[in-house]
């Protein structure tokens, strides 16, 4: 099992790579393409699940009917589904991803850097400068906090937070203010929703400020730190990590129900992706990759061109979400890493 899956891990990277390699050299067809998939994933997919999210019956046979087609499950998690998909079952966002948290990866991760960086350069994206391009840029940028903030979850809050925080720090001129109205706006807004909308109460309390079920998260975290030290140099392989994490886990952690019905059955998932990679490969294989994304980050620091803002913002909120649930093989995710890596060449203009 391990073998196939590494095999399987080194063929989507391969192709990713040969994927970026033939799309040729211009940044701004990639830019484009992430506007123009942001939007027609919100519409076909988000909306309707949104409407469903939000007690409404409309649209409940289209979105049922998608996540037959599209929608991944986890073994053993049929409670995520029973309802015929996971937002109606839920009542949370998750773009027929296996749960919330992975759709906050995904917009997070794979959108979120592109936009912010479409926000601070600029960019032209539709047509020509002028009001349109400008709104559309703004605009799509806060659909994607507002989607974040609607998949209830604690990663997807955070990415807010901190890619707020990033625009504050590397923003230019007005864009610092504007950010700064957005951001009072939306925490005076938040507040009174938080008072006086139960729904949205409940969303906060559940899910940042008296988040609960944590058991384990710590408790697998504790097993990821244990295996490391036991097999520091070169991991214990890639798909071979459940065994070692059930073993090191403490045993406080594992009288929850959640353990006993599916991890203790199906095995212990990586909890902590960054933790996972040093449990899997070890430090033979992992820091002298994080030594390349650091070089690379020093001479994006030092270039700041387009390109260059896009790497930043997607090292800085991938290295943060990785200390949760985060697979760094996801195919987006590496589509996104090569890109950043790869179009450094001439744009069509303003890099």
């Amino acid at each position: 099992h391990g073998l196939i899956g590494l095999v399987e891990l080194l063929i989507v990277v391969w192709l990713a790579w040969a994927t970026v390699q033939l799309s040729g050299q211009s940044f701004m067809p990639i830019v484009r393409g992430a506007y123009a998939a942001f939007w027609t994933y919100f519409i076909m997919v988000l909306i309707p699940q949104f409407w469903v999210m939000i007690g409404r019956t409309e649209t409940i046979g289209y979105v049922n009917g998608l996540a037959q087609l599209f929608e991944r499950h986890w073994i053993g998690r049929d409670d995520f589904y029973q309802a015929g998909s996971y937002v109606t079952t839920q009542m949370r966002l998750n773009g027929f991803e296996p749960e919330a948290p992975f759709l906050a990866i995904l917009i997070g991760v794979v959108f979120l850097p592109i936009f912010m960086m479409g926000v601070r350069q600029s960019l032209i994206v539709w047509r020509r400068p002028g009001v349109t391009n400008t709104l559309l840029l703004w605009v799509t940028l806060i659909n994607a906090w507002l989607v974040l903030l609607a998949a209830k979850t604690t990663t997807g809050m955070l990415l807010v937070f901190v890619s707020v925080l990033l625009m504050l720090v590397t923003g230019l001129g007005m864009q610092r203010v504007a950010l700064l109205i957005i951001a009072a706006s939306g925490v005076g807004i938040g507040y009174g929703l938080y008072q006086y909308l139960p729904g949205v109460h409940d969303m906060f309390t559940r899910f940042l400020l008296e988040k609960h079920g944590t058991e384990n998260r710590l408790g697998g975290t504790i097993g990821l730190l244990k295996t490391i030290m036991q097999h520091p140099l070169f991991g214990v392989g890639y798909g071979f990590e459940s065994p070692y994490i059930v073993e090191n886990v403490p045993s406080w952690s594992k009288t929850n129900l959640e353990y006993q019905n599916v991890y203790a059955v199906y095995g212990f998932p990586i909890l902590s992706g960054f933790l996972g990679w040093f449990a899997r490969f070890g430090l033979v294989l992992v820091l002298p990759m994080l030594y390349i994304v650091v070089q690379r980050f020093k001479v994006a620091w030092q270039d700041q061109n387009t390109v260059s803002w896009a790497y930043m913002y997607f090292v800085v909120l991938a290295l943060m979400t990785s200390m949760f649930t985060f697979s760094v093989f996801a195919w987006p995710v590496l589509i996104v890493w090569f890109v950043c890596q790869r179009k450094s060449g001439p744009m069509d203009y303003n890099e």
